[in-house]
């Protein structure tokens, strides 16, 4: 764990790499085998080179889920994924990391909580300054919702480029006919 967090107590964790992409593997006590991961997002933002250069998603699942998985709420894997983050962040502080919210279960609202909780948790802790931008992509219905959200350093470079362009992306879902809702917060 990184001296710069206050972190509870988060599993140890290793690092993987496959393909060019780096993993974090941790174990929670009873067994269960989380991944985190980063992959490159370059291609959801072709036509926003500010957020292209430097952009990967990041991810967490359990990685040989049974029938009969039932997930319980244990505060060490938050704090894992915290200390994950924290470090992720040190090491490429000019890096966004892009995050859509799945919707394949009718539960993206939960998961627009739970990280909007887990962002401000995370500043509240950490030393880092990031900005959070987020679009919510109404549909038809109200259980396939697109939530997105894009975490940026408030360090990088590329910050105020990055925010023009997440306007444009806002701007053209709008002239789409997809009046999407935003939310900018920033720690400062």
């Amino acid at each position: 764990m990184h001296e710069g967090l206050n972190l509870l107590k988060p599993y140890s964790y290793w690092e993987t790499q496959s393909g060019g992409e780096v993993s974090y593997r941790f174990s929670t006590t009873t067994s269960v085998e989380y991944s985190c991961y980063f992959l490159d997002a370059s291609g959801y933002f072709e036509n926003y080179p500010a957020i292209a250069r430097n952009v990967v998603t990041f991810g967490f699942r359990v990685v040989q889920p049974t029938p009969f998985f039932r997930p319980q709420y244990d505060i060490r894997i938050r704090d894992t994924i915290f200390d994950i983050l924290y470090k992720s962040t040190l090491l490429h502080p000019e890096r966004s990391i892009f995050i859509m919210f799945d919707t394949r279960d009718r539960r993206p609202r939960h998961r627009k909580v739970v990280f909007g909780k887990w962002f401000k948790e995370f500043c509240a802790i950490s030393n880092l300054r990031i900005t959070r931008l987020s679009l919510t992509i109404p549909s038809d219905d109200d259980y396939s919702n697109v939530h997105i959200c894009l975490f940026v350093p408030s360090s990088s470079p590329d910050l105020i480029s990055i925010k023009h362009a997440f306007i444009d992306i806002r701007d053209e879902l709008i002239s789409k006919g997809y009046p999407p809702s935003t939310d900018y917060q920033c720690k400062e």
